[in-house]
């Protein structure tokens, strides 16, 4: 009998870019309470992804919040190239 996949934890089993939920997810949480006042695994959970996977995909919090920046800068310079 197949095992079903755990839910809730890890990765998701929609078909969801996982990366940026990630970002965005941890772009509000920064917003909202700063970086000093928001934890890895409240952005993860947050997320709907463990904080394995959260380390995997960014190390420890200060890398995270530096690619929230710079994607924060990228986003609009690649909309202004498309226009």
């Amino acid at each position: 009998m197949a095992r079903s996949p755990a839910r809730g934890r890890g990765r998701p089993t929609q078909d969801v870019d996982l990366h940026q939920a990630i970002l965005d997810t941890a772009k509000l949480a920064f917003a909202h309470k700063g970086v000093d006042e928001t934890g890895l695994r409240k952005i993860a959970s947050k997320a709907g992804v463990s904080q394995a996977l959260l380390r995997d995909y960014f190390g420890f919090k200060q890398d995270l919040f530096d690619t929230v920046f710079r994607r924060r800068g990228t986003l609009p310079a690649q909309r202004r190239i498309a226009l």
